[in-house]
């Protein structure tokens, strides 16, 4: 009788609470969320709720950023004078057809799109 070995197990991936998705801007050379720890991001002006959401996540990835929360400044101008490494784009569900047109235009500025899942609290 032969035995069978159970499947390889993967890496467990994040959830993806309600599809809700951060969408950061990043400089090419930034490859995966990790990339980000101890690295200024901007955050810009958000709403309590997204704000703690964003930290959330990057927590919950293990990572811990210098949030520069200054909403003085546009984020991704600080991201363009490389004063940060990331500033966010959009808060939304998954992209598709956009994505693709979005990331051709950010690749000619040596930019590209991380996606981090965010669990956003209900509307009440």
């Amino acid at each position: 009788m032969e035995t069978r070995s159970a499947p390889p197990a993967s890496l467990p991936r994040q959830p993806e609470p309600d599809g809700w998705l951060l969408y950061l801007v990043v400089p090419a050379e930034i490859r995966a969320v990790a990339d980000l720890h101890g690295r200024p991001i901007a955050l810009g002006a958000q709403e309590p709720a997204v704000a703690g959401a964003i930290k959330q996540a990057l927590a919950a990835a293990g990572v811990t950023p210098i949030f520069v929360e200054d909403g003085s400044k546009d984020p991704l101008n600080r991201l363009v004078a490389r004063e940060v490494v990331a500033a966010p784009f959009l808060v939304g569900h998954r992209l598709t057809t956009e994505r693709t047109d979005i990331a051709a235009t950010l690749s000619r500025l040596d930019l590209r799109l991380l996606e981090i899942p965010l669990n956003l609290p209900k509307s009440r």
